[in-house]
C-alpha cells in the first residue's frame, strides 16, 4: 500500500481537521481509476529512518518532514526538540482545536514501520500514528 507516515497530535473534539500536510485530495486524483491528474509518488529508497531524539527544526527536518502551515507558523511554541538524545520531540497545542502534524514527503511502499511515541496527556487529547494511501485507505495507531 501506497502510504504517508503521518504523525498527528489532535484534540478529539475537532470538527474540521486541517488537510494533512502532502497527502492528496482523493477528489482531485483517483488512482483506482488510473486517473492522468494523478502524479507519480515519490517514495524511500530503501531503508529509512528519522530520529526525534537526534532531531531539531533544521533544513533536516524540512526535507523529511512536511509540517503544517499553522505548526510552521509558530514552531517555537509547537514543536519542542528535547534536544537530550532520549526525549525526542514534544508536539504542543496551546489552543482548542490545533491539529499539529507531520508528514512525510515520501512514501512508503513497503516494509515494516517502527514507532515509539508517548501519549498526550489530558483529556479530550488524542496521539496517533497513521499509514494513508492516495486512495484513502489507512491504518491507525
Amino acid at each position: 500500500m501506497l502510504a504517508y507516515v503521518l504523525w498527528c497530535l489532535a484534540a478529539a473534539c475537532c470538527h474540521a481537521w486541517p488537510s494533512y500536510g502532502g497527502l492528496r485530495d482523493p477528489s482531485n486524483c483517483n488512482p483506482l481509476a488510473k486517473d492522468s491528474h494523478c502524479s507519480p509518488d515519490p517514495a524511500f529508497a530503501g531503508k529509512t529512518s528519522f530520529d526525534f531524539d537526534a532531531a531539531s527544526y533544521n533544513q533536516d527536518f524540512e526535507t523529511f518532514w512536511i509540517v503544517d502551515d499553522q505548526t510552521k507558523q509558530d514552531r517555537e511554541n509547537r514543536l519542542h526538540f528535547a534536544g537530550d538524545g532520549r526525549n525526542g520531540v514534544e508536539v504542543r497545542m496551546t489552543e482548542p482545536g490545533q491539529a499539529p502534524t507531520l508528514t512525510s514527503h515520501q512514501y512508503l511502499l513497503f516494509g515494516k514501520v517502527t514507532v515509539k511515541a508517548r501519549a498526550a496527556k489530558g483529556a479530550g487529547l488524542v496521539t496517533t500514528i497513521v499509514l494513508k494511501s492516495d486512495s484513502g485507505d489507512e491504518i491507525d495507531w
